[in-house]
Order: C-alpha cells, then sequence, then structure tokens
C-alpha cells in the first residue's frame, strides 16, 4: 500500500509541509522529504500556477550526484516542454541568447520578473 495515493488529476504534485517536492520513495512503501527528512508526512497537492498551495511555490532541487551530464540532460528536456515560456543561454565564450515569447508589456514584465527570481535562486545555491 502506498502511503501517498496517485488518483489525482497529473497536473498536480505532492508538496512537503516544508514545501519541497522531491521525495524517495522507500521499499515499505514510504515517502521520505528530501528536504527535511520526514516520513510519511501531511503534505498537500500543489497545482502548478495557483490553486490549492497557499506559500511559495515548492522546491524540487534536483541535482544528480554532482553529475553536470545529468544537470544539463535534465536542462535540455525541460526546455523542450511545450510550457516553456522562456529560455536564457549563456555560451563559455560570452555569447547569449534568449527566447521568450511574451508579446505584451504585462508579459514582457512578467519574463524580467523571472529573470530576476532566477538570480536569486542562483543566489541562495552558490
Amino acid at each position: 500500500m502506498s502511503v501517498v495515493e496517485f488518483t489525482r488529476p497529473q497536473h498536480q504534485v505532492w508538496v512537503c509541509l516544508c514545501g519541497c517536492s522531491s521525495f524517495a520513495l522507500r521499499s515499505d512503501g514510504g515517502t521520505e522529504c528530501q528536504n527535511c527528512g520526514e516520513q510519511d508526512n501531511d503534505g498537500g497537492w500543489h497545482i502548478p500556477k495557483g490553486g490549492q498551495w497557499e506559500g511559495d511555490e515548492p522546491v524540487a532541487d534536483i541535482q544528480g550526484n554532482g553529475s553536470v551530464e545529468f544537470a544539463m540532460a535534465r536542462v535540455k528536456r525541460l526546455a523542450a516542454d511545450d510550457d516553456v515560456a522562456l529560455v536564457a543561454i549563456a555560451k563559455e565564450d560570452g555569447r547569449l541568447h534568449l527566447w521568450g515569447g511574451a508579446e505584451t508589456p504585462e508579459q514582457e514584465e512578467w519574463v524580467k520578473q523571472k529573470l530576476i527570481e532566477l538570480c536569486e535562486l542562483w543566489k541562495v545555491k552558490t
């Protein structure tokens, strides 16, 4: 028997009470939060882009055990998703490439805000 029943719509993700959405699935059917270590907690379902989760967006920090190749492959897969709204690339020689689907001033402001959030996230990780 699973601790978390996966009968919800596919667009929801399970989030620990600490806000993390990365879990280890144990052989006994339970879960263990990869952030706080809580086992079989009473988290909640999160609907991305608004909805039921109250608080900050959940954290899903996948490190790939320090493998740059793993991380690069994951980012490439994410960039190919149908709902991608922004892609920023910096080459080792300093060249920059940016694509965004923004067409209105409000969408352009959203892109700028997301770039600021990415910079803040980078500060936290480094």
